[in-house]
């Protein structure tokens, strides 16, 4: 009987030190998850403000926004590249041309005044009919550089006008 009510007291004692090991434990484990917590909402106000939003409908909605926007720019950079390729060609072809034209001089002098009795689209360019006069000369000079495009040496902008050289 003494010898089970030691062996009694013994689980007693080995059940109560458990029990503070169990609790001990569980506060551990209630304070890591907290932290944990804390963490993932720190983690999740930075995402929010990296993305610009907190609420995930809004962020989807802003995602496809930028998404768009990528794609408009990707077109135009496409483009542009186009239009950068096309002036090389075209400039490549103004300074084969100005090599081999022994006659620019004589298309192009020094410099000219032109008036509407000389090119009679000056009031086109100028006014958008035919009818009307240009208050002013206008002066064309030519190209100082063999580097200039083919398409600069043909076209000079005067004003507002488009004149072709």
């Amino acid at each position: 009987n003494e010898e089970l009510q030691a062996a009694l007291v013994k689980s007693e004692e080995r059940g109560r030190e458990l029990a503070e090991k169990l609790s001990a434990s569980e506060a551990q484990r209630r304070a890591e998850v907290e932290e944990a917590n804390k963490a993932r909402d720190e983690v999740a106000e930075i995402n929010a403000q990296l993305c610009g939003h907190r609420n995930a409908k809004q962020k989807i909605q802003y995602l496809l926004k930028v998404k768009e926007e990528r794609e408009r720019l990707k077109q135009d950079c496409l483009r542009l590249e186009g239009v950068v390729a096309r002036l090389l060609a075209e400039q490549a072809e103004g300074r084969e041309r100005w090599r081999d034209s022994s006659t620019e001089d004589s298309i192009l002098s020094d410099s000219r005044d032109v008036t509407r009795d000389h090119l009679g689209i000056i009031p086109q360019a100028l006014f958008g009919d035919s009818s009307s006069t240009p208050k002013k000369h206008v002066k064309i000079t030519r190209p100082q550089s063999p580097r200039l495009l083919t398409s600069e040496r043909r076209m000079r902008i005067v004003g507002n006008a488009v004149l072709p050289s």
